[in-house]
């Protein structure tokens, strides 16, 4: 039996007549709305009953993508993704060992050290280390080691004359290298301009752990760039400015640094030109700094008396695991 309160008569109207052919379907009864608190099959099915969840997930992603994109400005791995991408000089530009190998100058085969002359060892070209004999080809003069080692952690051109433009050739290739940890560029001429090249490729660099500038007549105009790289770099151990012309001006951007990084172990500033100014500076970083262990300023000018020395003394003997030199002051 149907109940009579869902059975529709129209369907027995309808049934076994012809007299009715010519009059409109009958319309569909309208469904009852769904009782207070419930939610009808229609609404399930309703497109904005997706919306809510369609703008969250939405959002997610535009934060995330944010974030991404924050890290990887900041951290410096944007620019060398899209710097090294677009480099389209070829590897003589964009490959760093290519670049290095192009300022070094021909090797001197060697089978023994006495091959070498005084002073000079033989050293063996694939394991990087000095030879006792060598066969024919293997070996050269340890002062003609200049290039890359084989694990591409090594740069070594010491002692090249590269000049300022040879440095900011270097710096671009270099700054995008994942692979280099150990920068040699002692001696080689690169001047202030060279000087500020490489600071802003080692700045936000993800491997670089030490980084030799002695003896390229550095001045305080290079001073400011290398200070904001000692604060970005957030990996660099090893930093050396000895040998150079830095004066109090030049400590003080460099003192700055010192304070915002946490990585750095050893500074060497032994042989320039800074006095009490600049060591009050430098011994200011150390209320903000907790990480360096030496710091070198023989043979600068502080004054062994004077309230630069004083408060070197007082930051070295306020913490056991710092030692800062600066005997033979003038």
């Amino acid at each position: 039996m149907y109940d009579e309160a869902v059975y529709d008569q129209t369907e027995v109207v309808n049934y076994g007549s012809t007299a009715h052919h010519d009059q409109e379907e009958p319309l569909m009864q309208t469904p009852a709305p769904a009782p207070a608190g419930y939610t009808s099959l229609n609404d399930l099915k309703s497109p904005d009953s997706k919306r809510p969840l369609l703008k969250f997930l939405a959002a997610g992603f535009l934060v995330s993508a944010v974030v991404l994109a924050v890290f990887f400005v900041a951290s410096g791995t944007l620019g060398r993704w899209f710097g090294a991408a677009a480099c389209a000089g070829g590897p003589s530009v964009c490959d760093l060992e290519t670049v290095v190998n192009s300022f070094c100058p021909d090797k001197i085969p060697c089978t023994i050290s006495d091959d070498c002359g005084a002073m000079k060892e033989c050293y063996d070209s694939v394991t990087k280390k000095i030879g006792v004999e060598c066969k024919p080809g293997e070996c050269f003069c340890e002062e003609n080691t200049c290039g890359m080692s084989v694990d591409g952690k090594v740069m070594s051109l010491g002692g090249i004359k590269i000049g300022p433009e040879g440095g900011k050739k270097l710096a671009w290739p270099l700054s995008w290298d994942t692979k280099v940890e150990k920068v040699q560029l002692w001696e080689t001429e690169i001047g202030d301009e060279g000087s500020v090249a490489i600071a802003n490729a080692v700045a936000n660099h993800p491997s670089v752990k030490f980084l030799n500038l002695a003896g390229n007549g550095m001045t305080d105009e290079a001073c400011k760039e290398m200070g904001e790289a000692i604060a970005k770099n957030t990996r660099i151990v090893d930093l050396n400015l000895s040998d150079n012309s830095i004066t109090n001006d030049g400590a003080q951007p460099l003192a700055d640094g010192l304070k915002q990084n946490n990585s750095m172990r050893i500074f060497n500033l032994w042989k320039n030109k800074i006095g009490e100014q600049g060591a009050l500076y430098l011994a200011d970083a150390f209320k903000y700094n907790l990480d360096l262990r030496k710091l070198f300023l023989t043979d600068n000018a502080i004054d062994s008396g004077g309230l630069g020395s004083e408060a070197l003394t007082t930051a070295s003997d306020s913490r056991d695991n710092l030692e800062i030199t600066f005997e033979g002051n003038d």
